[in-house]
């Protein structure tokens, strides 16, 4: 079973499309895979220290680049996610859907801008309703 994630413009005219499978295989992508493409500030960090590691030798460099990869991955699947939740009491999954939704919808544009106006709708929510219910 195959889904197509296409990222379009407002009116619904797809423009990049990738197509996504449960296990990755027949040319698809993991949807956390299509996600990380989009951060690169990591991959940028690590090629200095990566090219650095590689003047002492390629084990040494695989080990940097191993360990890069661990820190990053690390880093934008547990704490990053948990920093926010306890920030703005926003459920990671929430953030999830909005940048997905967002992306969609909106291309690059709506994934740069999804989590911030999520936010922004989260606690307004919170202050004007939520707390008149209570």
């Amino acid at each position: 079973m195959a889904v197509v994630l296409c990222t379009g413009t407002a009116s619904g005219q797809p423009r990049d499309c990738l197509p996504l499978t449960p296990t990755g295989t027949q040319g698809g992508a993991l949807l956390p895979n299509a996600l990380m493409n989009v951060r690169f500030g990591g991959t940028a960090a690590a090629i200095p220290g990566v090219i650095i590691a590689l003047a002492q030798g390629p084990e040494i460099a695989l080990r940097a680049l191993a360990v890069y990869v661990a820190v990053q991955f690390i880093e934008g699947h547990l704490v990053i996610p948990l920093a926010q939740k306890w920030a703005v009491q926003m459920p990671p999954a929430l953030a999830l859907t909005a940048i997905v939704a967002a992306g969609i919808v909106f291309g690059l544009a709506g994934v740069l801008f999804a989590l911030p106006l999520a936010v922004v709708i989260t606690v307004l929510v919170r202050e004007l309703y939520a707390d008149r219910i209570k």
